[in-house]
Order: C-alpha cells, then sequence, then structure tokens
C-alpha cells in the first residue's frame, strides 16, 4: 500500500466521481480508476461502488476511509516537523502563579524577534507531570514545601522526572480591606487559628494541603476554616477584597495582587519552607530556548531575593 493510493480513494469518494477526482489531481480518470482498482485488490476489499452517476463507498469503504484520512492527516502533520524545528519553541506549563505568567510575558517580549513560538498551560501538579509524560510540555514550574519534599522525590523517581529548585520562598497570609489582619506587619500561628481561609483547588502536592505541615508546631486550617476551594483567579481577588477571608500562599505570588489592595504578611518563623523549580522528563536534553528560559528565571529570582533582603 502507498500513500498515493489512499490519496486517490479519498478525493475519490470525496468527489463522489473518478473524473472530479482525476481533474482535482491533476491526472486522468483511467489512472485514477487504476491506483484504486489495485489498492482494492490488496486489501482483497471493494471500497467503492461503481455507478452510472459516479462512486460511492462500500460499508467496508466507510472504514477504510476514516483510517485513509487519518493517515494522511499524520503524514501532513510529519512533514511539518522539519519547520517546526527551524522554529524555536517553549512549551511549558505551571500551577496558578502571576508571577511566572509575567516573567513568561517578559521574556516573550525579549526574544519577539527570534520569531519565538510558545505553548503555556496552567494545571496542578498531577496534570503537570501528564503533559511531561505525554510530551505536551518541556518544563513544569511548581512549588513544594520542605516537608513533601521527599515524598514529592519518590514521586518524580517512578515517573523518571528531575526536579529542579530555583528559588526558596517564605509562606505569606494574603488579606483584603475587609480583613482585621489589613494592615499588619507578621502573622502568627495562634492568630491563625481564628481565621478563615479561601484556598486554591488542591492537590497532593499543593501549598494549601501543606498548612499543617510547614512547620512541627504549627497549627493546621481545618476544614472548618477552609470555607471556600476554587480555581478561579477572579473569585480569590474578588472574595480577599470584599470579606475577610484570607488566602495562605507563597511569598512569589505576591506579584498576583500588586495592582489592588489586597496585602501580604509574612507569616513569623516561617522562612524559606517552600521550593519554587520545574520538573522535566529525566532522559533527552533541554532544547536551548528552554535552558535560556530558566537562566533568565534563575538571574531574575536571585536579584529579586537580593533586593527583599536588603530592604
Amino acid at each position: 500500500m502507498q500513500l498515493k493510493q489512499f490519496q486517490y480513494f479519498v478525493v475519490s469518494a470525496d468527489m463522489g466521481s473518478f473524473k472530479k477526482a482525476a481533474d482535482a489531481l491533476y491526472t486522468t480518470q483511467p489512472h485514477v480508476s487504476k491506483i484504486i482498482k489495485a489498492l482494492e485488490e490488496e486489501l482483497n476489499l471493494q471500497l467503492l461502488n461503481r455507478e452510472n452517476r459516479g462512486v460511492s463507498l462500500t460499508p467496508e469503504g466507510k472504514k477504510v476511509y476514516e483510517y485513509a484520512c487519518e493517515i494522511l492527516m499524520s503524514t501532513e502533520k510529519i512533514a511539518g516537523v522539519t519547520n517546526i524545528r527551524q522554529t524555536k519553541t517553549l512549551e511549558v506549563a505551571s500551577v496558578p502563579s502571576a508571577k511566572l505568567a509575567t516573567l513568561f510575558t517578559r521574556f516573550y517580549t525579549m526574544k519577539e524577534q527570534e520569531e519565538l513560538c510558545c505553548r503555556y498551560l496552567e494545571g496542578n501538579v498531577e496534570e503537570i507531570m501528564g503533559y511531561l509524560h505525554k510530551h505536551v510540555i518541556e518544563l513544569g514550574f511548581l512549588y513544594i514545601s520542605d516537608r513533601q519534599r521527599a515524598a514529592f522525590q519518590h514521586v518524580c523517581e517512578k515517573k523518571r522526572l528531575e526536579f529542579v529548585e530555583l528559588t526558596k520562598t517564605s509562606p505569606m497570609l494574603f488579606v483584603g480591606p475587609q480583613n482585621p489582619l489589613y494592615g499588619k506587619k507578621t502573622v502568627d500561628f495562634t492568630t491563625m487559628k481564628s481565621l478563615k481561609f479561601i484556598q486554591s483547588k488542591e492537590d497532593f502536592f499543593s501549598i494549601g494541603s501543606h498548612r499543617g505541615h510547614l512547620k512541627e508546631d504549627f497549627i493546621p486550617v481545618n476544614s472548618e476554616q477552609e470555607v471556600i476551594v476554587t480555581d478561579s483567579d477572579h473569585l480569590m481577588i474578588q472574595m480577599l477584597l470584599d470579606t475577610n477571608l484570607c488566602n495562605l500562599g507563597s511569598s512569589l505570588l505576591q506579584g498576583q495582587y500588586e495592582k489592588t489592595s489586597i496585602h501580604a504578611i509574612p507569616v513569623t518563623d516561617l522562612k524559606e519552607l517552600i521550593s519554587f523549580g520545574f520538573i522535566k522528563r529525566e532522559r533527552g536534553e533541554l532544547s536551548q530556548i528552554a535552558r535560556e528560559f530558566i537562566d533568565y528565571l534563575r538571574e531574575i529570582l536571585a536579584a529579586e531575593k537580593i533586593d527583599i533582603e536588603d530592604k
């Protein structure tokens, strides 16, 4: 079987006649008929009904037609790989992070003249691992608490993934004007016992799922305190602004609220207990553009950390 046979067969079925198919393929009607007849003999199936008004698919032909279309579409995709390789493509996924989205946008602007193509996805840790497994992305960015680092590394090893830390961040409490802690410089463990939270949709390795494990004596947030769970950034911001609910997250999330009146309050005695980094497949080298993006992130995050420590 040859691709040419499938092409002639599909076009003939679409056109409804050998004559119209021959015109579309810039060949002769007898040649089209001969090619399709050879395909039918090779498959030992009658694919087309020959009628005075043209041709139509047989029941077997309908099934082969579906497969033939898939083969031709896949061939086009394979042929396009050469063009894809000639274009720089940055494919990443991240847990929801306004900070990373901002840095990604700045990096794209820097590389705009290089005709950079990008894919940027968001999801939880499990979804990001799935994207890597299916080769949808090259880098997956996430937050992991020190307490869960060992368990996370074990999962990565089983899935043949590697975690690379870019920086350490501190837990922050985010509150709006309606919260009684608004304007406070710090917050301690005892105070957090009385708070009610709105948290992002959880998975096992999310920041929120470690509220009770960031420090041995940290008072866990129970289910009664967590009154809203959401995967909507818009709802998160609106609830923080208009209610007394608060959110526990990473200091890297501050950029998400910089244009609002939401304040970030450091949690005392909890410094640098959350790792921010990326996971990648163990095997294979990262693309040049992926390495450039990682170097850019390291440079920016290091500079911002120094700036924070100096203040």
